[in-house]
């Protein structure tokens, strides 16, 4: 049986942050560093969006769309409007922009135009 633990860990380094995905399965373990951010919007995530859970749930999905928010924010004071909208959000909607950020290159353009 498959195991999944999605994380949101520390780089070796310190200087970025990782959103990883751990698989556990009968061909051994494996690591997937899906995305991940640096500087100023790294100590943000690490401060409002740190998870680690087995199940790709809303909270998951929420802080997902949460740090690839980040990845489009300005400056610190754009990063927090930005979580909070994502705290507002239905889960209809954090399961649409996910779905976006993960099939589409131009989600994030689409992001802040619509919320900023």
């Amino acid at each position: 049986m498959r195991k999944y633990n999605h994380v949101l860990c520390e780089s070796k380094s310190g200087k970025s942050v990782i959103f990883r995905i751990d698989v556990d399965d009968r061909f051994g373990k494996q690591s997937i560093n899906f995305l991940s951010i640096r500087g100023w919007r790294a100590r943000i995530a690490m401060q409002y969006l740190t998870f680690q859970t087995e199940d790709w749930n809303d909270d998951v999905e929420r802080k997902y769309v949460g740090i690839q928010a980040l990845k489009f924010a300005k400056d610190k004071h754009q990063a927090l409007q930005f979580i909070n909208k994502t705290k507002e959000l239905s889960s209809f909607e954090i399961h649409f922009w996910a779905n976006k950020f993960l099939t589409n290159e131009n989600t994030g353009r689409a992001w802040y135009t619509l919320y900023f």
